[in-house]
């Protein structure tokens, strides 16, 4: 039976796109904005071609997706003043600061 859904969900990604795409989207959460439920879409819609997801879990998919995309975008982090700010060789929040700025 899993081999038949995971067929049924790339027949329906291949031949009926737009019938998958109306599928996802109503499971897709209300507070994403847009182009993250784009997003999310593809994200499903790609899973679909490659035969990862069954027809009837595609809701299990998309929460996936969607705690994927969370986690990709999670803007809502403590950040250290003290740590070095990636790709910039070593040069910190505190850096960015006015020297005029009050510091701890």
């Amino acid at each position: 039976m899993r081999r038949y859904y995971r067929n049924k969900s790339l027949k329906m990604a291949r031949e009926k796109p737009n019938e998958l795409r109306a599928l996802i989207r109503a499971m897709v959460p209300g507070y994403l904005d847009p182009s993250a439920k784009m997003d999310v879409i593809a994200a499903v819609m790609e899973m679909a071609l490659k035969n990862r997801v069954e027809f009837i879990k595609l809701n299990e998919a998309v929460k996936a997706a969607v705690t994927a995309y969370n986690r990709q975008f999670d803007h809502f982090k403590n950040v250290s003043i003290d740590a070095p700010i990636a790709g910039t060789d070593g040069l910190t929040r505190a850096d960015l600061l006015d020297s005029e700025t009050f510091h701890f």
